[in-house]
């Protein structure tokens, strides 16, 4: 069984003081917004049993193996209860997820109502691990509303170097993420401008597949996940509700978390 927390501790050398006992912290009040392609919680993976509030906005199948799972392998690596194969950053917490028709392009009014039913849950933390080239206004006020509510949102710079970073990681009330590999070195493919707010792990990063299986991928949708689930750890540790951003940022600054 792959636990999550320890493989990242293990080849990422990420500073002693993150390693603490999960098992024996309470997550219960953590609640964590995620924006994705639709997930199947079934008996045969590790996300059955995990506390997940789901909203889904479409009907039908999708034909897509690896679209299809991309909402599945996000979910994984917060809340995976490690029963079989695979234990997430923070298994015990509360995962409300927002699922989009996989492989569909997603517009701002879906957006905003995704948005919209994720601040009615009270979450702490909204995980964006997409992104556009343009720029969406409805989508700006929606989120400036949830930080204005004081909820830390993260979104993912986007694998498209040299290109600017995607919108929305590039506005001021959002946490933008980039990705490392193993030597704190960016990914060859991470957008960097502007550059980053913080970088987590994202090369080849362990998680749940629709086979049940476990699949090994890079980029800054992985790292952008990565990143709530350290809010999660931020906020168990410091006993708070909430987290500003440059809180944060410092934290992973204190985790040796540094681009070379």
């Amino acid at each position: 069984m792959t636990d999550l927390n320890l493989w990242l501790m293990t080849h990422y050398k990420i500073n002693s003081s993150s390693n603490f006992s999960y098992e024996n912290s309470d997550f219960s009040t953590i609640a964590i917004g995620l924006i994705d392609c639709s997930i199947n919680v079934s008996s045969n993976n590790d996300l059955f049993g995990a506390k997940i509030f789901s909203k889904i906005n479409y009907s039908g199948e999708s034909h897509n193996f690896e679209e299809d799972d991309h909402g599945l392998f996000s979910s994984s690596l917060l809340v995976a209860q490690g029963q079989q194969s695979f234990r997430g950053l923070i298994p015990n917490a509360n995962l409300f997820f927002y699922g989009f028709k996989p492989n569909a392009e997603v517009n701002g009014v879906e957006l905003v109502s995704a948005m919209n039913w994720l601040i009615e849950q009270q979450v702490q933390l909204i995980c964006l691990p997409f992104g556009a080239d343009i720029e969406i206004p409805a989508v700006t006020e929606v989120i400036n509303k949830a930080a204005n509510l004081g909820i830390l949102i993260f979104a993912a710079v986007g694998n498209e170097y040299p290109k600017p970073s995607l919108f929305p990681a590039r506005l001021g009330h959002v946490l933008s993420v980039g990705a490392l590999d193993q030597q704190y070195l960016s990914l060859d493919d991470c957008c960097r401008s502007p550059e980053p707010d913080c970088w987590l792990p994202g090369l080849k990063i362990p998680g749940l597949t629709s086979s049940g299986e476990l699949a090994y991928r890079s980029g800054t949708s992985v790292a952008c996940v990565l990143a709530a689930g350290f809010a999660a750890h931020y906020l168990v540790k410091t006993k708070q509700q909430s987290i500003k951003k440059s809180d944060f940022i410092n934290y992973i600054k204190e985790l040796g978390l540094i681009r070379k």
